[in-house]
């Protein structure tokens, strides 16, 4: 049996650790949400509350279906379904617009797991984004302008 110091050690050691992880976590530029099957967050990390214009801690137990129009909650609800029947199925690439607190919207690139307990049941949902608002419209713009370019190259091939 472990004597009273080796125990305030061993605690002493976790809490440096679990420090360290959550220092990791908000500092992080990456998207963390965690979510129970009832779709309430119960894990939201410093840069998601950023992203989406809340305080730390503010939307935690709160229903995640308000931030969703219903066409992208129906696509994270398929997912959930598949998670659920096969809780080892890891989903990449997933995306999804979230509405900000101000009203706009941003497009994420999600990986996305389930939470599983002792039995390996899924007992809630784990996703990791990249807000890709700017990549996704940088792709439009240029799509745009190669394709305004080559309008152009054909214009003047024809009046050559």
């Amino acid at each position: 049996m472990p004597t009273k110091s080796q125990l305030e050690d061993s605690i002493s050691e976790l809490r440096a650790r679990s420090i360290q992880l959550q220092t990791i976590l908000d500092t992080a530029n990456i998207i963390i949400l965690a979510h129970d099957k009832k779709w309430r967050i119960v894990y939201m990390n410093h840069y998601a509350c950023k992203k989406l214009g809340y305080k730390d801690g503010e939307l935690i137990g709160k229903d995640i279906r308000p931030l969703l129009d219903q066409s992208e909650f129906d696509k994270a609800n398929d997912i959930r379904d598949d998670i659920s029947v096969e809780p080892n199925l890891h989903i990449e690439g997933f995306e999804q617009y979230w509405k900000t607190r101000d009203g706009g919207s941003i497009l994420i690139k999600w990986n996305v797991s389930a939470l599983l307990n002792e039995n390996n049941e899924a007992i809630g949902f784990l996703g990791v984004g990249q807000d890709i608002t700017y990549k996704r419209a940088f792709e439009k713009n240029v799509s745009r302008v190669l394709q305004e370019s080559a309008e152009e190259l054909r214009g003047l091939n024809g009046h050559a």
